[in-house]
């Protein structure tokens, strides 16, 4: 088997075509889209030959595109994947620099057409707030919605549907899988995400076989989703010590590694001495959370400390 790899730019009616989906949305394309596919070649035995189009990876595959000169970094937001359907979706994007030229790393599970975006977003309810400039990065890259286009509502709950979704799509995930959990119906808007998660071992259901995807998601629950998470990411963090938090030994042991993981990678932190592994975590902490275990994956640069 011979592994190809082919590249190809869009053409001009191609780019057009790009750039009113991206316009649609808000956004702006900064260079042509290009096309990555990997393809396997095969011979048979009597000299036939074959090819195999290679669509899903289970770990990341970096795609380096060149920032032409000219082209100004900081107007680079994210990298995208153009989706079957003609919408878009994030790619996880580092942007650097080597040897006094720009460039974009696209990290990449799937084949597709590939383009680095300008996007801007920010909500008048975070504004002052702690995490002001984390959902307006979240947002800008095209990984978490507000409520509206003005409020994120970042002191609210969020649901195990929800933040099954938001993760995939900052792992830059389809979200075109198959569920068969008792409640997740093929007609809602989740059931792609919850299938993809599935698929990738982000989430598991209850023994009855249900998910419940309408209930809200605690803080350990997500620390177990983003352990997962980070094995596709190729992170391995750090096991922490839970002993100088109160509410460590109410942690069950098989989700304990999870818990340790979280805090010792410092995606997770305390509040008051206390993990408060059975709270609702919130919008704000979901966006927190799953932006520091990006940058330290390095999968995102850090544009916004946290």
């Amino acid at each position: 088997i011979k592994v190809e790899v082919k590249i190809t730019r869009a053409d001009e009616t191609a780019v057009a075509k790009y750039n009113e989906v991206a316009k649609a949305n808000g956004a702006a394309l900064v260079i042509s889209p290009i096309s990555f596919e990997v393809v396997a070649k095969t011979t048979k035995a009597d000299g036939s030959t074959g090819e195999v189009g290679i669509n899903k990876f289970r770990n990341f595959v970096e795609r380096v595109m060149e920032i032409p000169a000219g082209v100004d970094p900081g107007k680079i937001t994210t990298g995208i994947v153009f989706n079957p359907d003609g919408t878009y979706s994030h790619v996880p994007t580092y942007v650097y620099q080597k040897d006094g030229k720009w460039y974009a790393r696209i990290n990449s599970l799937t084949n597709s057409t590939y383009t680095l975006i300008y996007n801007e977003a920010a909500f008048a309810d975070a504004q002052g707030r702690w995490y002001e400039q984390i959902v307006s990065e979240m947002a800008s890259r095209k990984i978490i919605n507000g409520k509206s286009e003005t409020s994120f509502d970042g002191k609210a709950s969020i649901t195990r549907a929800e933040f099954a979704a938001i993760l995939i799509r900052a792992l830059g995930l389809t979200d075109d899988g198959v569920s068969s959990f008792s409640d997740v119906r093929n007609r809602d808007w989740y059931y792609g995400s919850v299938g993809t998660g599935v698929e990738y071992s982000l989430v598991n259901g209850y023994l009855d076989g249900s998910f419940k995807p309408e209930a809200a998601i605690t803080r350990l629950e997500a620390m177990i989703m983003v352990q997962r998470a980070a094995k596709i990411a190729d992170y391995s963090g750090i096991a922490g010590n839970l002993a100088p938090f109160s509410d460590g030994r109410k942690i069950d042991a098989w989700a304990k590694s999870a818990a340790e993981f979280n805090v010792g990678s410092g995606l997770i932190v305390g509040n008051d001495g206390k993990l408060r592994p059975g709270d609702k975590i919130s919008r704000a902490e979901t966006a927190t959370v799953i932006l520091r275990l990006l940058q330290k994956a390095e999968l995102v640069d850090v544009r916004t400390k946290i």
